[in-house]
């Protein structure tokens, strides 16, 4: 999955003379498996990964997101059925997901991002 993931990111460098992309991961070991190292090895000009500190969740700006969902979904709430919170994190994913600066600011990450040309 990892490996389509990069696949596409790659996609569009192909042939184009654009800068080298740098993807930043944290240690999990998906990001280090066979089929991963080898489409890296096979394009280490266009693709390199940056590997985050072993625990730092204060640098991944996911931590952050699954933080704020647990503080405003799960946290002292009791859920009697598995339909009932699946419900209560889809809305609150829908919620996020029509306020991209909600998302930007929980995250962390600066007002505008502008894509590197």
């Amino acid at each position: 999955m990892f490996r389509a993931v990069l696949s596409q990111v790659l996609a569009p460098a192909d042939g184009r003379g654009r800068r080298k992309i740098y993807v930043v991961v944290d240690n999990y070991r998906i990001h280090f498996a066979k089929p991963v190292l080898a489409l890296l090895a096979a394009h280490p000009e266009q693709i390199e990964l940056v590997t985050l500190p072993t625990y730092s969740p204060q640098l991944n700006p996911v931590e952050r997101f699954w933080k704020h969902l647990r503080r405003k979904v799960t946290h002292n709430a009791f859920f009697q059925t598995i339909d009932r919170l699946l419900d209560a994190v889809t809305g609150f994913l829908r919620d996020m997901a029509a306020c991209p600066q909600a998302v930007r600011s929980v995250a962390g990450l600066a007002a505008s991002v502008s894509p590197v040309s």
